[in-house]
């Protein structure tokens, strides 16, 4: 997965973060952005979080990622996360096959270098002990690059037009996504 200077992210906060969303930033986007239409093509990862008050860490609601990009969307909610940490959603059967692969390799693969993973739940409901952890970021990514790049994408938008429109067509790319991968 390469991130390049194009990559960029968009994060709703109210007060902490609840959405992540990763985009492509080229022309095809902006025309899409200057006319209001969907700009699913261009979205390459979208996360919708959770504040778990009772576990002082951040739960992942729900995630869609393409291929290769879940693992960045991760690092970049875990770093925003801070001390507090990222863990999976607490519903088990809101959990892909797929996230847990990602949590796993957080937890004693690739991604171990990245993060600790701190025990948040002793009461898990989850057979897969990875996942009653809270992982934080050792090293937290930078990032301000993205952020930047994400609202020069945007651009001017004295009214919040263009970034309720983009954070919408997300929001339903992750709805239709997360219908297709439960069956609900």
């Amino acid at each position: 997965m390469e991130t390049g200077r194009n990559l960029c992210l968009i994060t709703y906060e109210e007060p902490r973060p609840t959405l992540f969303v990763i985009f492509r930033n080229n022309p095809e986007f902006q025309r899409a952005l200057k006319n209001f239409q969907p700009k699913d093509d261009h979205i390459y990862g979208v996360m919708n979080l959770r504040d778990n008050v009772s576990l002082d860490a951040w739960e992942v609601d729900s995630v869609w990622a393409k291929s290769g990009y879940g693992p960045i969307l991760y690092q970049m909610a875990m770093s925003k996360a801070g001390s507090a940490g990222l863990m999976a959603c607490r519903n088990t059967s809101q959990l892909s096959a797929e996230a847990k692969r990602v949590w796993q390799q957080f937890f004693d693969g690739a991604g171990s270098s990245f993060a600790d993973a701190v025990l948040a739940d002793g009461n898990s409901r989850h057979r897969e002990g990875y996942l009653a952890y809270k992982y934080i970021a050792k090293k937290p990514l930078n990032l301000s690059p993205f952020l930047s790049r994400g609202k020069l994408a945007i651009g001017r938008d004295p009214y919040g037009e263009k970034l309720t429109s983009f954070l919408e067509d997300a929001t339903q790319l992750l709805t239709h996504q997360m219908r297709g991968i439960y069956d609900f």
